[in-house]
């Protein structure tokens, strides 16, 4: 990519939109904060002129849900305006470290070639010849696409948690485990690693933990 830049003589910005929508109490809606940043940039609209549509459309779209939402994406507005930030391009090093292989060499041929091609955004470049005739799909090919694409996990806390599992059942991507191991299992665990007494009446004597995988967590934030 780097290089591909470079030969194209591209200027390159970036902003951080999930950070200015959470300080304006906007969640994870980046929309009113990459609009501002893509007229700055592209200069569209001449001046203040932007600015101007954009509060506009904004106090159109929102003013029913309450004047603190419009103010709050007002407020999007402006910190998007002052937070791009242009990268100057270095040129590539040849000796700079290469990018890690999408999956593990120890994936299936099947993952290695299919999948790493898709997780890598190279999708519609595979011949139909690499998919099965039928359309069925291998097995267990999902604990290989380890994405890694949650800004935000959840934390489990102790003390809140009743063992009812409802988050375990809710997180579509099977993100959230809950196990229960007899005490000696906890002997050697890591300190990070937390664990109740059972509240079940018939396994009583035994620990309860959940864990949180962060690479196939997707921040949905449903549990």
């Amino acid at each position: 990519v780097q290089a591909v830049l470079n030969q194209k003589k591209a200027r390159f910005y970036v902003i951080n939109a999930a950070k200015i929508a959470r300080e304006c109490g906007l969640a994870a809606r980046i929309n009113t904060v990459m609009q501002m940043a893509f007229f700055h940039l592209t200069q569209i609209l001449p001046g203040d002129s932007a600015l101007a549509e954009l509060q506009g459309a904004i106090a159109k779209s929102y003013s029913s849900k309450g004047q603190d939402l419009v103010e709050r994406n007002w407020q999007a507005l402006a910190l998007a305006r002052e937070s791009v930030e242009e990268v100057p391009l270095q040129p590539v090093n040849p000796h700079s470290a290469n990018r890690p292989p999408v999956v593990s060499d120890a994936a299936p041929d099947f993952v290695k070639t299919v999948t790493a091609a898709m997780l890598a955004g190279l999708g519609d470049a595979l011949p139909v010849s690499a998919l099965p005739p039928d359309g069925s799909w291998p097995m267990g090919t999902t604990r290989w696409e380890k994405r890694n694409i949650a800004e935000e996990i959840p934390i489990w806390k102790e003390e809140l948690c009743t063992q009812c599992n409802h988050c375990v059942a809710a997180c579509p991507h099977s993100a959230i485990r809950a196990k229960v191991v007899p005490p000696e299992a906890m002997e050697n665990a890591p300190a990070s690693l937390h664990s109740l007494d059972v509240k079940s009446r018939d396994m009583r004597g035994q620990k309860y933990v959940l864990q949180v995988a962060p690479e196939d967590c997707t921040g949905c934030n449903l549990c």
